[in-house]
């Protein structure tokens, strides 16, 4: 397909590519959820961890490297680690976190 304009030259139509930047799979599957990040400081204000609230009520949990410790299900009220094992009953990501603080 192509056109010409008024002094009948030849126009074609360019495609133009945008680049698609690769994002983190975590990031991929986050996309479009509406979340609440709450940030978990030691005395000295450093950050040792964060906890993300999905719009379902979802929460998982991350340390200061930004790797996966847990997750809480409120609708089942469980708490899993990791490698998604019933830690307990009960909220208990916190206690996940500070598991990980050397």
């Amino acid at each position: 397909m192509c056109f010409t304009d008024v002094s009948g030259t030849r126009i074609v139509p360019m495609r133009v590519y945008i680049p698609v930047i690769a994002k983190p799979a975590h990031i991929q599957a986050l996309r479009g959820a509406l979340m609440a990040t709450e940030y978990l400081r030691d005395d000295h204000y450093h950050i040792i961890g964060t906890i993300v609230t999905e719009s379902s009520g979802k929460q998982i949990a991350r340390d200061a490297r930004y790797n996966r410790v847990g997750e809480y299900d409120p609708k089942a009220d469980l708490t899993r680690d990791s490698h998604y094992r019933i830690i307990g009953t009960g909220n208990q990501l916190s206690a996940l976190i500070w598991r990980t603080v050397r």
